[in-house]
């Protein structure tokens, strides 16, 4: 029994010599610095760190401060002092002109640190991001003269991020409408569409919601008058523009609006005419008399209404389309 007691204490000391002499080699191996930031970089460090970054922004030293705000990440990651380094490589980025590392380093906030306290600033600068991907022409960020190529497909990418991240923020419906006017700039009606529509069903109150309205009356109206003539477009385009009017009757553009209503009417009636022509030239006379009655009890006031009128009495008059008709009500009886 003695012998095993001697044999563990033996253990023991051997193990705390081994540990100790280990302990001594690591500081052998890491330099003096090393050594210091390990044992000292507290948080507190890590604030005044912080703030001399600030410091280095101010002066422009904008790489020099991406170096030290990367250090204060990797000595404490977990901490909230990483969230604020995150951002502030961003700004130094966004100051350096490189904006999709500027844009990353922002998402690296929101996705490593969802309990951020400012994650509204961190949206701000996200959408000013991708409104410069957006608008080509010279404009100011952060009171810097910013020089960036218009990019549709990235401004597109930046503000679907944006949604993402915060899907009901005022900033996810700015990126739902600018997606809907990138979209309808380039004539892709149909994405387009489909962003305006988004943006109406998420924000039935929102700030954009009379001027996504405009924009899905246009692209339904030029998707009626394309390559082809399409009913189904001018019907929407048409829904459209009368809701903007019952919501929106002291906005400004409402007698713009009010006068496209009144030409898509005239547009709607001529197109009608053209159907209602084409049946009757193909003697499919009930299919004639539809469209003509759609102009003549629908649109009077248009140029067309008075020539169906005719045409839909000589058809109404004529001793076939009586017959057809009598027909017709005897199959049905």
């Amino acid at each position: 029994m003695k012998q095993l007691t001697v044999v563990f204490i033996a253990f023991i000391i051997l193990v705390t010599v081994m540990s100790v002499d280990a302990r001594r080699g690591l500081r052998r191996r890491l330099p003096l610095n090393k050594r210091k930031d390990i044992a000292q970089f507290t948080y507190e460090a890590a604030v005044k760190q912080l703030e001399y970054g600030r410091k280095l922004i101010e002066r422009k030293k904008y790489k020099q401060a991406i170096d030290l705000f990367r250090k204060i990440v990797k000595k404490r990651p977990a901490a909230v002092v990483a969230a604020e380094a995150h951002f502030l490589i961003g700004e130094a980025y966004l100051k350096l002109g490189k904006y999709k590392k500027a844009f990353e380093s922002y998402q690296k906030v929101i996705d490593k640190y969802p309990g951020y306290s400012d994650p509204e600033k961190v949206l701000e600068r996200q959408f000013q991001i991708a409104d410069l991907h957006y608008n080509s022409r010279g404009r100011k960020l952060l009171f810097l003269p910013i020089k960036v190529s218009a990019s549709p497909e990235a401004a597109i990418e930046y503000y679907e991020k944006i949604i993402g991240n915060a899907p009901f923020s005022h900033y996810a419906e700015m990126a739902h409408y600018q997606i809907g006017r990138i979209y309808q700039k380039c004539k892709n009606y149909d994405e387009a569409i489909g962003a305006y529509e988004k943006l109406i069903q998420k924000f039935p109150s929102g700030q954009h919601l009379s001027e996504a309205l405009y924009w899905l009356g246009q692209c339904h109206r030029h998707k009626a008058f394309g390559t082809r003539y399409d009913n189904v477009s001018l019907e929407n385009s048409v829904y459209t523009f009368k809701r903007y009017c019952r919501e929106f009757p002291q906005a400004e553009r409402i007698e713009e609006v009010k006068a496209i209503l009144n030409k898509l009417n005239r547009e709607k009636a001529g197109e009608y005419y053209k159907i209602a022509r084409f049946y009757e030239k193909q003697k499919k006379f009930p299919s004639a008399v539809i469209y003509y009655r759609e102009i003549v009890e629908n649109h009077p006031e248009t140029k067309w209404a008075e020539t169906a009128r005719v045409h839909l009495e000589k058809i109404e008059s004529s001793s076939f389309y009586k017959s057809e008709q009598k027909q017709k009500q005897n199959q049905t009886e």
